[in-house]
């Protein structure tokens, strides 16, 4: 089938990945897929999402970079799904380029802090997952895997580590560094050279960040933005239209020395024509 031949090639990539360095963890082996026996599953976190978490991972318009500074000691969380320690790096600090949906909440921080910022914030202003303590303890155990990666640039991506089905964070550095991964037991993690090597003109500061409409306070309540309410100009504006529309009526109507029937044709006209005016 063609599905399958597709299926295949896209996974054929990681068959020369060591798995023991580079994937967290595989598929069991006794799992059914249809596909060929050799090909490699890769399990993404979208299996274990409800259909509304699901939606925040699904990017509705071009990704867009968000780069981070991070010095050695800092984390990254990518929603409430993964995180990036920093341990040891060839300077100070590298660079993170998050490729991602842009409802993907992310969150720069210390690795000290980060437990403890991910059991406060996890499914609130850490999504996905949404919901209660009983959701995410649903998701699997949270647990690490450590990495050793090269780089060789500082100007543009040359790594690549990719989280299945939620996307992947570009690696900016020259030499070697230690990162520590924490996500759900299960989850495919992978080790790559750099599918895209941009970086983002401006680098994001500690803290939240997401390129949402919905800022992270308004996210985590759920309320609605509120709507844009109409100027005092605007309103003024429209009082104006509609009087010069009533004006161009009362003008045209007296301006009629014909009889009636061309006074009402005069007045039609000018009525039409204050309209326009007003749409203009």
């Amino acid at each position: 089938m063609v599905v399958t031949s597709v299926v295949t090639s896209i996974c054929s990539g990681f068959a020369n990945l060591n798995p023991s360095r580079h994937v967290i963890c595989q598929a069991p082996s006794n799992i059914r897929t249809g596909l060929p026996p050799d090909t490699k599953v890769i399990p993404k976190v979208t299996s274990r999402l409800t259909r509304e978490e699901q939606k925040l991972l699904q990017p509705r318009k071009e990704l867009k970079p968000r780069t981070y500074r991070v010095k050695v000691g800092g984390a990254i969380h990518l929603g409430g799904l993964a995180r990036i320690d920093i341990v040891s790096a060839p300077a100070e600090s590298i660079y993170l380029t998050v490729w991602a949906a842009a409802a993907l909440t992310c969150h720069m921080g210390k690795i000290e802090t980060g437990e403890e910022l991910y059991e406060k914030h996890v499914g609130q202003r850490l999504q996905p997952p949404i919901g209660t303590p009983e959701r995410i303890a649903a998701m699997g155990r949270w647990m690490s895997h450590t990495v050793e990666v090269k780089g060789d640039r500082w100007d543009q991506s040359c790594k690549d580590i990719a989280f299945a089905g939620i996307g992947w964070v570009g690696i900016a550095m020259s030499g070697a560094a230690t990162l520590q991964i924490w996500t759900y037991e299960g989850l495919a993690v992978t080790v790559r050279d750099s599918m895209v090597l941009d970086m983002a003109a401006q680098f994001e500061k500690p803290g939240f960040s997401v390129e949402g409409k919905l800022p992270p306070k308004v996210a985590e309540s759920g309320a609605k933005p509120r709507e844009k309410r109409t100027s005092n100009n605007s309103k003024e504006q429209d009082l104006r239209r509609e009087g010069a529309v009533k004006q161009s009526v009362v003008v045209w109507s007296g301006s009629g020395n014909t009889g009636k029937n061309s006074k009402a044709s005069v007045s039609v006209r000018s009525a039409r024509d204050g309209k326009r005016r007003a749409n203009q």
